[in-house]
Protein backbone atom coordinates (compact mmCIF):
# COMPACT_ATOMS: atom_id res chain seq x y z
CA UNK A 1 0.00 0.00 0.00
CA UNK A 2 1.02 3.64 0.00
CA UNK A 3 3.32 4.05 3.01
CA UNK A 4 2.97 7.99 2.98
CA UNK A 5 0.42 9.89 0.25
CA UNK A 6 0.73 13.20 2.37
CA UNK A 7 -3.10 12.67 2.45
CA UNK A 8 -5.36 9.90 4.41
CA UNK A 9 -6.13 6.31 2.01
CA UNK A 10 -9.91 7.73 1.67
CA UNK A 11 -9.07 10.99 0.38
CA UNK A 12 -6.66 9.64 -1.78
CA UNK A 13 -8.75 7.51 -3.39
CA UNK A 14 -12.07 9.87 -3.87
CA UNK A 15 -9.28 12.62 -5.31
CA UNK A 16 -7.74 10.09 -8.07
CA UNK A 17 -8.41 11.08 -11.33
CA UNK A 18 -8.88 7.15 -12.02
CA UNK A 19 -6.21 6.91 -14.88
CA UNK A 20 -3.21 4.76 -14.61
CA UNK A 21 -0.26 5.41 -16.59
CA UNK A 22 2.18 2.31 -18.51
CA UNK A 23 5.68 2.84 -19.36
CA UNK A 24 8.50 0.26 -20.06
CA UNK A 25 11.99 -0.29 -20.16
CA UNK A 26 14.66 -2.44 -22.43
CA UNK A 27 12.70 -3.12 -25.28
CA UNK A 28 15.74 -2.62 -27.25
CA UNK A 29 18.34 -4.61 -25.61
CA UNK A 30 20.24 -7.92 -26.49
CA UNK A 31 20.31 -9.12 -22.62
CA UNK A 32 17.72 -9.29 -20.13
CA UNK A 33 14.11 -9.30 -19.28
CA UNK A 34 11.46 -6.38 -20.57
CA UNK A 35 10.33 -4.36 -17.58
CA UNK A 36 7.10 -2.13 -16.84
CA UNK A 37 5.49 -0.37 -14.59
CA UNK A 38 1.56 1.02 -14.05
CA UNK A 39 1.09 4.08 -12.12
CA UNK A 40 -1.63 5.83 -10.49
CA UNK A 41 -0.77 9.43 -9.26
CA UNK A 42 -3.03 10.94 -6.08
CA UNK A 43 -3.66 14.19 -7.11
CA UNK A 44 -1.57 15.98 -4.85
CA UNK A 45 1.61 13.66 -4.62
CA UNK A 46 3.82 16.77 -4.41
CA UNK A 47 6.67 14.93 -6.42
CA UNK A 48 8.80 17.20 -8.32
CA UNK A 49 10.62 16.59 -11.92
CA UNK A 50 8.43 13.54 -13.07
CA UNK A 51 10.02 13.30 -16.71
CA UNK A 52 10.61 10.98 -19.15
CA UNK A 53 13.52 8.69 -17.86
CA UNK A 54 15.52 9.50 -20.52
CA UNK A 55 15.78 12.69 -20.44
CA UNK A 56 16.59 12.75 -16.18
CA UNK A 57 20.30 11.70 -14.67
CA UNK A 58 20.70 8.70 -12.78
CA UNK A 59 20.89 10.23 -9.44
CA UNK A 60 17.81 12.08 -10.56
CA UNK A 61 16.15 9.22 -11.50
CA UNK A 62 17.11 7.08 -8.03
CA UNK A 63 15.59 9.98 -6.11
CA UNK A 64 12.21 9.75 -8.25
CA UNK A 65 12.07 6.15 -7.89
CA UNK A 66 12.11 6.35 -3.93
CA UNK A 67 9.65 8.98 -3.82
CA UNK A 68 7.16 7.92 -6.38
CA UNK A 69 7.01 4.29 -4.63
CA UNK A 70 6.44 6.19 -1.74
CA UNK A 71 3.81 8.48 -2.97
CA UNK A 72 1.91 6.75 -5.48
CA UNK A 73 -0.10 3.20 -6.49
CA UNK A 74 2.21 1.14 -8.80
CA UNK A 75 3.14 -2.18 -9.35
CA UNK A 76 6.45 -3.18 -11.59
CA UNK A 77 6.41 -6.37 -13.64
CA UNK A 78 8.85 -8.01 -15.72
CA UNK A 79 9.57 -10.66 -18.99
CA UNK A 80 11.89 -12.63 -18.78
CA UNK A 81 14.64 -12.78 -22.09
CA UNK A 82 13.16 -16.21 -22.65
CA UNK A 83 9.44 -15.08 -23.23
CA UNK A 84 10.56 -12.64 -25.35
CA UNK A 85 12.79 -15.92 -27.44
CA UNK A 86 9.91 -17.35 -27.34
CA UNK A 87 7.30 -15.11 -28.28
CA UNK A 88 8.61 -12.24 -29.78
CA UNK A 89 9.11 -8.87 -28.94
CA UNK A 90 5.87 -7.27 -29.54
CA UNK A 91 3.73 -10.41 -27.32
CA UNK A 92 5.92 -9.87 -24.75
CA UNK A 93 5.35 -6.06 -24.25
CA UNK A 94 2.14 -6.34 -24.46
CA UNK A 95 2.35 -9.24 -21.99
CA UNK A 96 4.29 -6.95 -19.50
CA UNK A 97 1.65 -4.38 -19.97
CA UNK A 98 -0.78 -6.32 -19.22
CA UNK A 99 1.13 -8.04 -15.70
CA UNK A 100 2.09 -4.19 -14.90
CA UNK A 101 -1.53 -3.17 -15.02
CA UNK A 102 -3.07 -6.46 -13.62
CA UNK A 103 -0.55 -6.49 -10.58
CA UNK A 104 -1.99 -3.00 -9.82
CA UNK A 105 -5.34 -3.64 -9.40
CA UNK A 106 -4.11 -6.58 -6.92
CA UNK A 107 -2.44 -4.95 -5.12
CA UNK A 108 -4.61 -2.01 -4.51
CA UNK A 109 -8.28 -3.41 -5.00
CA UNK A 110 -9.72 -0.49 -3.57
CA UNK A 111 -8.90 1.73 -6.61
CA UNK A 112 -11.04 1.74 -9.95
CA UNK A 113 -9.05 2.15 -12.80
CA UNK A 114 -10.85 3.14 -15.87
CA UNK A 115 -8.50 4.02 -18.46
CA UNK A 116 -4.87 2.87 -18.93
CA UNK A 117 -2.52 5.81 -20.66
CA UNK A 118 0.60 3.97 -22.31
CA UNK A 119 3.23 5.66 -23.89
CA UNK A 120 3.99 4.78 -27.63
CA UNK A 121 1.98 3.47 -30.48
CA UNK A 122 1.10 -0.08 -29.55
CA UNK A 123 -2.36 0.11 -30.13
CA UNK A 124 -2.84 -3.59 -27.70
CA UNK A 125 -6.19 -4.38 -26.85
CA UNK A 126 -7.11 -4.70 -23.14
CA UNK A 127 -9.80 -5.28 -21.33
CA UNK A 128 -10.33 -1.62 -20.52
CA UNK A 129 -9.70 1.73 -22.51
CA UNK A 130 -5.96 2.03 -23.46
CA UNK A 131 -5.13 4.98 -24.71
CA UNK A 132 -1.61 5.07 -26.38
CA UNK A 133 0.42 8.74 -26.41
CA UNK A 134 3.33 9.12 -28.57
CA UNK A 135 6.05 10.64 -26.18
CA UNK A 136 3.77 10.21 -23.27
CA UNK A 137 6.50 10.09 -20.93
CA UNK A 138 7.82 13.47 -21.15
CA UNK A 139 3.98 14.65 -21.48
CA UNK A 140 1.60 12.64 -19.01
CA UNK A 141 2.82 12.70 -15.09
CA UNK A 142 1.65 9.18 -14.55
CA UNK A 143 3.66 7.66 -18.04
CA UNK A 144 6.77 9.60 -16.68
CA UNK A 145 6.43 8.20 -12.85
CA UNK A 146 6.03 4.56 -15.10
CA UNK A 147 9.04 4.88 -17.20
CA UNK A 148 11.08 6.01 -14.16
CA UNK A 149 9.70 2.81 -12.23
CA UNK A 150 10.75 0.84 -14.75
CA UNK A 151 13.83 2.04 -16.04
CA UNK A 152 15.40 2.23 -12.62
CA UNK A 153 13.97 -1.12 -11.85
CA UNK A 154 15.35 -2.53 -14.85
CA UNK A 155 19.04 -1.03 -14.07
CA UNK A 156 18.92 -2.49 -11.07
CA UNK A 157 18.49 -5.95 -12.11
CA UNK A 158 21.44 -5.45 -14.68
CA UNK A 159 23.77 -4.15 -11.99
CA UNK A 160 22.71 -7.45 -10.59
CA UNK A 161 23.66 -9.43 -13.51
CA UNK A 162 26.76 -7.83 -13.54
CA UNK A 163 28.02 -9.67 -10.24
CA UNK A 164 26.87 -12.61 -11.45
CA UNK A 165 28.29 -12.14 -15.40
CA UNK A 166 31.73 -9.68 -15.00
CA UNK A 167 32.58 -11.20 -18.49
CA UNK A 168 29.73 -8.93 -19.97
CA UNK A 169 30.14 -5.72 -18.33
CA UNK A 170 26.46 -4.64 -17.59
CA UNK A 171 26.96 -2.68 -15.23
CA UNK A 172 28.29 -0.18 -17.82
CA UNK A 173 25.65 -0.57 -21.07
CA UNK A 174 22.61 -2.60 -18.94
CA UNK A 175 22.79 -5.25 -21.97
CA UNK A 176 21.92 -1.96 -24.82
CA UNK A 177 23.57 -3.08 -28.07
CA UNK A 178 26.85 -0.58 -27.44
CA UNK A 179 29.87 -1.28 -29.38
CA UNK A 180 31.61 -3.11 -25.92
CA UNK A 181 28.52 -5.16 -25.23
CA UNK A 182 29.27 -6.61 -28.76
CA UNK A 183 32.89 -6.73 -28.43
CA UNK A 184 32.39 -8.71 -25.33
CA UNK A 185 29.47 -10.83 -26.52
CA UNK A 186 32.46 -11.74 -29.99
CA UNK A 187 35.31 -12.65 -27.47
CA UNK A 188 33.21 -14.73 -24.48
CA UNK A 189 30.03 -15.92 -27.11
CA UNK A 190 26.27 -15.03 -25.08
CA UNK A 191 25.44 -15.70 -21.67
CA UNK A 192 22.15 -17.35 -19.81
CA UNK A 193 20.36 -14.15 -19.90
CA UNK A 194 21.16 -12.65 -23.66
CA UNK A 195 18.26 -12.61 -25.82
CA UNK A 196 19.49 -15.39 -28.40
CA UNK A 197 16.60 -14.40 -30.67
CA UNK A 198 18.10 -11.13 -31.17
CA UNK A 199 20.73 -10.55 -33.93
CA UNK A 200 23.97 -10.26 -33.57
CA UNK A 201 23.67 -12.68 -30.57
CA UNK A 202 21.34 -14.94 -33.21
CA UNK A 203 23.83 -14.86 -35.46
CA UNK A 204 26.46 -16.82 -32.94
CA UNK A 205 24.40 -19.15 -31.60
CA UNK A 206 23.42 -20.45 -35.33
Amino acid sequence: MVKNPGISMNKAIADIKVTAGIDEAGRGPLAGPLFAACVVLPKRHGIKGIDDSKKLTSRQRDRLYDEIKEKTYFHIAKCSHKYIDKHGLRKACREVFKKAYKGLLKKYPELQVQELLIDGRDNFKFDMKATYIIGGDGKIPAIGAASILAKVARDRYMARMHEKYPLYEFLQHKGYGTRLHRDLIQKNGPCEIHRKSFAPVKDMVE
